[in-house]
């Protein structure tokens, strides 16, 4: 019987996302076609809440996987897959009409990811050595980058499906992510409906061929969990994808040929502060860290000035702290955009450092020569002291930044981390 269009009513009843007070005119320039970037950019508009790309979302989550398809792993490996395919093609006749049922029989067991290490172990050697010399040379690993061959695979291994049932978890079952208040479920996850809406998608997943996808890309749970990020709307990894020739273009273009002898510090990081009621693009704070940024550039401390932050505060805001700060840069204090390095993905204060480190290796700026971070006296305390090193080992897995020096209340300087290449989807919407 089809629907009557009650249910979909309904599901947009459950999705749980603060009331946006969003300006009026952002309504009608967010129609501006593509052309009319470089004003939009100057407006804040179109680079505040930009289309996701979905490849990019599944590169940057599940790049090991993607690697893994193109490379001859051997029957073995093609033994295990299989086994798992045949118990997840009795899970819609086991589970029948149970969302929570069908969400951990997607799960990858134990048993599951042991019997495809173990595959792993007796695939061909030259293949594991063309497949660890991806790994390498993508930067993505880089924090296995002391580990021989098979141990690098092992370790990628268990990160990919560690972040399969952990997206499953999070973003199907609701169990509370590392930070709850921005990064939870969008949805009821114990009611009947969610149940209804986890049936319907695993159906289709389970009826829709896997075509040319490879034994991962074509596994129900690596189709599940992008569906669950696109469902809750987190699919933040897949913004900007076009960062490099469009926002940060110019950028990119001057840093090319900077003489960076002229400058003591490589770039000035404005450590994001996200706003904290709907409607308000710039968090208080983050004004003020702006204005000391734009006195340390000024002053010709560095060439250029980072601007950091996604779309965090409060959670569902359509405001991307980087556009909003690169807008108020252009606007407020004219500053060209030739100056201003975006980086519209960092969550915490833990991946402004790392995401940074990421983009000034991207655009050829200097690692070997110190940077300035800014941001507020308390903020400044921590980003740069012992608390924030713990922390950024928990959470990402390496401290991005080493400490220079200790320059004012509000500012030190910093040595970015080269291994901040690596990604790591314990956070699927910035790994």
């Amino acid at each position: 019987m089809q629907p009557d269009g009650t249910e979909e009513v309904k599901i947009s009843a459950l999705i749980r996302r603060p009331a946006l007070a969003v300006p009026i005119g952002v309504c009608v320039l967010l129609a501006v076609p593509a052309k009319a970037e470089d004003a939009s950019v100057a407006q804040g508009i179109m680079t505040t809440a930009p289309v996701s790309d979905p490849a990019l979302v599944e590169r940057a989550n599940f790049k090991f996987a993607l690697l893994l398809d193109d490379v001859a792993l051997g029957p073995v490996w093609h033994q295990a897959m299989q086994a798992r395919r045949a118990r997840l093609a009795q899970i819609p006749t086991h589970c029948a009409a149970d969302g929570g049922c069908r969400l951990r029989g997607f799960r990858w067991t134990a048993e599951e990811i042991a019997q495809a290490r173990r595959a792993l172990q007796t695939a061909p050697r030259t293949a594991i050595a063309v497949l660890a010399g991806q790994m390498r040379a993508s930067g993505t690993f880089a924090r296995y980058r002391l580990s021989h061959d098979p141990q690098l695979v092992a370790q990628a291994w268990d990160d990919l499906t560690g972040t399969y049932n952990r997206i499953i978890d999070v973003y199907g079952l609701g169990q509370a992510p590392l930070y709850p208040a921005i990064d939870s479920i969008s949805f009821d996850a114990a009611s009947d409906l969610w149940s209804k809406v986890v049936v319907e998608a695993t159906n289709q997943i389970a009826a829709t061929p896997s075509g040319t996808a490879g034994l991962l890309q074509g596994d129900p749970a690596h189709r599940l969990a992008l569906t669950l990020l696109y469902l809750n709307e987190r699919e933040n990894a897949g913004l900007f994808g076009a960062l490099d020739v469009r926002e940060n273009a110019e950028v990119w273009a001057r840093a090319r040929q900077t003489d960076w002898s002229r400058y003591p510090y490589t770039v000035i990081l404005v450590l994001g502060d996200g706003p904290d009621k709907p409607g308000q693009m710039i968090g208080t704070f983050g004004k003020l860290r702006l204005a000391r940024a734009v006195q340390l550039y000024r002053a010709g401390k560095a060439p250029f000035i980072v601007v950091s932050g996604g779309n965090v505060h409060p959670a569902g805001t359509l405001f991307n702290e980087a556009a909003e700060m690169k807008r108020e840069l252009m606007t407020r204090y004219a500053i060209p955009a030739d100056s201003i390095v975006m980086e519209p993905h960092a969550r915490h204060t833990t991946t402004n450092f790392r995401n940074t480190a990421r983009l000034m290796i991207r655009y050829g700026i200097p690692l070997d020569r110190p940077a300035i971070a800014t941001t507020s006296e308390r903020h400044s305390a921590y980003a740069g002291g012992a608390e924030f090193d713990r922390k950024a080992m928990a959470e990402i897995g390496l401290v991005p930044r080493r400490v220079v020096k200790r320059l004012s209340p509000y500012d030190f300087s910093f040595l970015p981390e080269p291994a901040s290449t690596h990604r790591d989807a314990r956070d699927p919407l910035d790994p």
